[in-house]
């Protein structure tokens, strides 16, 4: 089993395309930050407004997750959470980040796309988001947080 700090507060930072240097510093060798991440954060880059923000706690980072701008909905991809922490704690921090690439793009009532089984549509749905109908071959599965916002 691994000892994972859970934050009690969650620091968002937010980077831009030409930022990726600095967020590759920022996450260190947080575990979660891949190669396999870095290849998409590295192609999500050349898309539209493409943002990238990083969750760190007091013992440094817990997440991250990149948006852009895709088909009248802000594409969120990827985003990953420090593995082994509490799930609840890690829908926390998805929210958090979701919400805060939402103000950055200062679209805070936009819908969001996802990649279809991808784990973040459960923390959403948990969250209050609700499913909006798509084509059935859409390459995307597309939520509504109009209802989740107070």
């Amino acid at each position: 089993m691994t000892n994972v700090a859970v934050p009690a507060e969650v620091a968002v930072t937010t980077y831009r395309a030409e930022d990726l240097g600095d967020a590759r510093t920022a996450l260190g060798g947080a575990e979660f930050a891949s190669d396999a991440v870095w290849d998409a954060l590295t192609s999500a880059a050349g898309r539209p407004d493409f943002l990238l923000v990083v969750g760190s706690g007091e013992n440094g980072p817990v997440g991250c997750a990149a948006a852009s701008l895709t088909a009248g909905a802000v594409l969120l991809d990827p985003v990953v959470t420090a593995p082994g922490l509490p799930r609840l704690v890690a829908d926390r921090i998805v929210t958090d980040l979701v919400g805060a690439l939402l103000d950055a793009q200062q679209l805070p009532w936009a819908d969001v796309a996802v990649r279809p089984g991808s784990p973040v549509s459960g923390v959403l749905l948990r969250a209050g988001w609700r499913p909006v109908k798509t084509a059935p071959d859409a390459p995307y599965d597309v939520l509504t947080g109009a209802d989740a916002h107070s």
